[in-house]
């Protein structure tokens, strides 16, 4: 046994170096990656990780060396690995690798799907490579649907990858597959300036025949747009010997045959045509049919008509076998789709039925459950709610009921000792007193109030809240305590009031009490405030008009102006 397990150990190092030597010679010797990858016996790659990664070296290899796959059975074996593991250079790869045999097999959806899935991770890498090889792909796909305005974009975003991967001919076939497009969308313009610029990078590369098939689209694109109307055949021919050309190629002499059309050459139209009809064997049948409608053309306008008859008929019987092997293959792939369709449906119709039937019944259980959860945790909050209330109601009436009987001692001292300093014979300042005694007596009556319901204090909260409702309807007499203030303190109200013209009414009221000698608790149930922090807002807003610094009180303010307004009155 133990032999064993170090036999078997063995294989799979063996495995991981070939797997090794497989990827690192990929990039510059694939034909090497997949020679390597077929050496490996299959029984023996074992584990998840080395199988997906076998999977995917196999699918880049065979890819590298042009050879399609259209079945995703291999590549699918790294795809689901590589959904839960591996880095996201590798999610990339599975995924491109994907969707490079779904455009083999023609499924543009998918493909296209594939590809984008890739690109999310592409981005998550610093592979600017594999983010080139992505977009140019997407490209061709929106190119072949006639999505021009996305194949530019991704045709776009692809030479600026191979351009920050160093991929100079990659970046060259870029700009060259730009230019085609603006070429099928007569922009001729900008189809012209990319068609330079991949010349010049051509150039650096000292690809001439690449050079050549460019100056020849540009002489093209020239002769289409009007630019160059006097294109003729011996100057496409010169551009054969500046780029080291010297065997005139086949496939330029439709192209020849067209040229010479326009230019009337009528002979020479009819000999590049035939020339190119020689070499049937190597054209398509659209091919085929294209050259035998250039014929009819250059028979027409020569007059041969019994000739134009002639390849009409060559012309329609490749049209018909055209059209009769397209509708026969669609014919036959609707019908394969059909009967595939069926099995599945059938398939996927119980499949469904139970799915849903258990998920119907799983969804019910799981509703009831949350309902219950939900009612008995609406329950407890409630209940929560209710003590926290409660307490916080007991807490608020305790701080009340030992501030009210501090408030009203307070304020009780204060009305004996103005009681006592009054001038009996001014009614001012007497309905000033009689208005203070009213707040006074009903400050009492609710301490009262506050011993009756102490086990009660909603009761009390309740009351104290109807106090503060009636106060505040009630007019307290403050145009008679800034009389009385003025009177007796050297004018300070009218002082205050010529100096800081940005005081209100309520602002001398507040400057009034003070001066008299009111303490904050004082003035806040005169008010008949709730909350505290309401008068302490209206001394900041007073600061702020008196224009005090932060280490000076109002009181000292205004003892300081007492002061000084005492000593200007006696000098």
């Amino acid at each position: 046994m133990l032999a064993g397990l170090l036999c078997w150990g063995c294989k799979q190092t063996d495995v991981t170096q070939v797997l090794d030597r497989a990827e690192t010679c990929m990039a510059e010797r694939p034909d090497s990656s997949l020679y390597l990858l077929r050496t490996l016996d299959k029984r023996h790659i074992s584990g998840s990780l080395r199988k997906a990664r076998y999977a995917l070296l196999y699918s880049q290899a065979l890819d590298k060396n042009y050879i399609d796959v259209d079945n995703d059975s291999l590549i699918r074996v790294a795809v689901d690995y590589y959904k839960g593991h591996g880095t996201s250079h590798e999610k990339a790869l599975a995924y491109f690798y994907l969707g490079r045999v779904y455009d083999n097999a023609g499924d543009e959806t998918r493909a296209t799907e594939a590809f984008v899935e890739a690109e999310t991770h592409a981005l998550d890498t610093d592979d600017h490579y594999i983010c080139g090889l992505i977009y140019s792909y997407l490209g061709n796909l929106y190119f072949s649907q006639y999505s021009f305005d996305e194949a530019l974009a991704m045709y776009d975003k692809s030479e600026k990858c191979y351009a920050q991967a160093g991929q100079l001919r990659n970046e060259g076939y870029m700009v060259e597959a730009k230019a085609r497009v603006y070429k099928l969308q007569h922009l001729w313009d900008n189809s012209l300036n990319e068609y330079n610029k991949a010349k010049e990078i051509f150039f650096v590369l000292n690809d001439f025949e690449q050079i050549l098939f460019i100056n020849r689209a540009i002489s093209i694109i020239q002769f289409q747009s009007g630019k160059q109307i006097d294109l003729t055949i011996d100057l496409l021919k010169s551009l054969y010997s500046e780029n080291k050309i010297y065997t005139l190629p086949v496939e330029d002499y439709p192209l020849w045959s067209m040229i010479s059309l326009k230019n009337k050459d009528l002979d020479k139209a009819r000999e590049y045509a035939l020339l190119s009809l020689s070499n049937k064997d190597s054209l398509s049948e659209r091919q085929l049919a294209g050259l035998y409608a250039l014929l009819i053309e250059i028979e027409s306008s020569a007059k041969n008509y019994s000739k134009a008859l002639e390849y009409s008929g060559e012309y329609e019987k490749i049209m018909e076998n055209i059209d009769e092997y397209e509708r026969h293959n669609l014919i036959q792939e609707i019908e394969h789709k059909y009967k595939n369709r069926q099995l599945k449906d059938q398939l996927e119709a119980e499949e469904k039925y139970h799915f849903y039937q258990l998920k119907i019944i799983s969804l019910l259980i799981f509703l009831a459950i949350i309902i219950a959860l939900y009612i008995i945790n609406h329950l407890i909050k409630r209940k929560r709610r209710i003590i926290i209330e409660k307490n916080k109601e007991i807490e608020i009436y305790k701080i009340m009921a030992d501030d009210l009987a501090s408030n009203y001692t307070e304020l009780k001292n204060l009305y004996d000792r103005l009681g006592a300093e009054r001038d009996q014979e001014d009614e001012t300042e007497t309905r000033f007193m009689k208005a203070l005694d009213n707040r006074l007596k009903g400050l009492g009556d609710l301490l009262e109030e506050a011993y009756l319901f102490e086990n009660k204090p909603e009761r009390f909260l309740k009351t104290f809240k109807d106090y503060v409702k009636e106060s505040s309807a009630q007019e307290f007499a403050f145009s008679d305590l800034r009389y009385i203030v003025n009177k007796k303190y050297c004018g300070i109200v009218d002082y205050l009031q010529k100096t800081y013209s940005d005081l209100s009414e309520s602002d001398l009221d507040l400057c009034s009490m003070i001066c008299f000698g009111f303490s904050s608790n004082s003035i806040r149930q005169i008010y008949a405030h709730t909350n505290p922090d309401s008068i302490y807002n209206k001394r900041s807003k007073l600061r702020n008009k008196l224009k005090l610094g932060p280490s000076i009180q109002i009181e000292g303010f205004i003892r300081n102006l007492l002061a000084e307004l005492s000593r200007k009155e006696t000098a």
